[in-house]
């Protein structure tokens, strides 16, 4: 299977994406999808409870989502399976 190479417009969308995020909602995301931690070891690295880091990686996958329309995207690969940003938390529409 071919491997994705992000371009550089891919690249500054996901930076200035995370950039947008609260430092905790980042610092979950980052530690959890480029160092590859789980859970636990990122609550017990940030000094959180495992319920809070799950609510910061829910939230912030939500708004990854959204502003990079990632959904779209998977569709492409048929390996993946879509999913949908649940709403967020006092989100207006």
């Amino acid at each position: 299977m071919p491997v994705h190479r992000p371009d550089a417009a891919e690249v500054l969308d996901v930076r200035a994406a995370l950039a947008r995020l609260s430092p905790r909602e980042r610092a979950c995301i980052v530690l959890r999808f480029y160092d590859d931690l789980t859970v636990p070891a990122i609550a017990e690295r940030l000094g959180l409870a495992e319920g809070t880091v799950k609510r910061y990686l829910s939230d912030a996958s939500a708004r990854l989502a959204t502003e990079l329309h990632t959904v779209a995207d998977w569709r492409a690969e048929p390996t993946t399976v879509p999913v949908v940003a649940p709403q967020l938390k006092g989100a207006v529409r």
